[in-house]
């Protein structure tokens, strides 16, 4: 997403959070709390197991935010702290 931009200023995402951002990543990790809704919801289960699956994927997406979040934050102070400092 913004690999161009932080290369061309000389900063890139803190740790690992750059590959977070690229390629089938972010789509992997949205569709995955819905996989686990369609599968909690197309499969005959038990009640208790199909709450669980239900709040495992709430979990997933609060999970998937943050991490986006972190992410996208970090790489965008990077390019800002890139920029002032003109390295």
């Amino acid at each position: 997403m913004f690999r161009r931009l932080s290369e061309s200023i000389g900063a890139g995402a803190p740790g690992g959070l750059g590959r977070v951002l690229q390629g089938w990543f972010p789509l992997v990790l949205g569709l995955a709390p819905l996989a686990v809704v369609v599968y909690a919801l197309a499969v005959r289960q038990p009640v208790a197991r199909r709450r669980l699956l239900l709040v495992l994927a709430f979990i997933l997406t609060v999970l998937a935010g943050g991490v986006f979040l972190v992410a996208l934050y970090g790489t965008l102070f990077s390019m800002a702290g890139g920029a002032t400092t003109g390295s």
